[in-house]
């Protein structure tokens, strides 16, 4: 599909996307706790369907550990996925927000319901993201990205996180 994307200088078919995202999982300061509650994050696979170009965003969907077959067995596999709309710039947006800069914003991990072991993606219920995005739109780099997500018992879990990437439109 072509587009005229809103990385304004340019105009081509969406290719490919490649960087990474790491993240910390920190703990609220107390004497004697862990200081955080996950081990951290880093991304072993990006991706993005191109689906989301149509409807004016950008699909960052990433994924670290491995899954298994079984429900009976957990994993360290997780995710964190959202949407960058088209055209963003450099500057510091909030989700959610009435704009939608950031949209279907969420993190999955292993959580058991019932007898067996899912991966369960919960929706952020906030977010703060400061960029940096070059002049031409294809390199887009957080300087901040501070997510909270509540688990699956209803834990409020605050998230670290920073990302670099490269969109590839030719």
């Amino acid at each position: 599909m072509k587009i005229s994307n809103t990385f304004e200088t340019l105009a081509g078919e969406f290719q490919n996307i490649t960087g990474q995202l790491s993240a910390t999982f920190p703990n609220s300061p107390s004497p004697g706790v862990n200081p955080f509650s996950r081990a951290p994050y880093q991304s072993e696979r990006i991706r993005s369907t191109g689906g989301f170009v149509a409807l004016g965003y950008t699909e960052v969907n990433t994924s670290s550990g491995s899954s298994t077959n079984s429900p009976l067995i957990t994993s360290d596999h997780r995710t964190l996925s959202f949407l960058l709309k088209d055209g963003i710039k450099s500057g510091t947006y909030t989700f959610p927000s009435s704009t939608e800069e950031i949209k279907n914003l969420s993190y999955g991990e292993y959580a058991k319901t019932g007898d067996n072991y899912n991966l369960i993606p919960k929706t952020a219920t906030e977010a703060t993201l400061e960029l940096e995005v070059s002049p031409d739109g294809q390199h887009i780099k957080s300087k901040r990205f501070d997510i909270v997500v509540n688990t699956n018992s209803g834990k409020t879990l605050s998230i670290k996180a920073d990302f670099d990437i490269y969109i590839t439109i030719e």
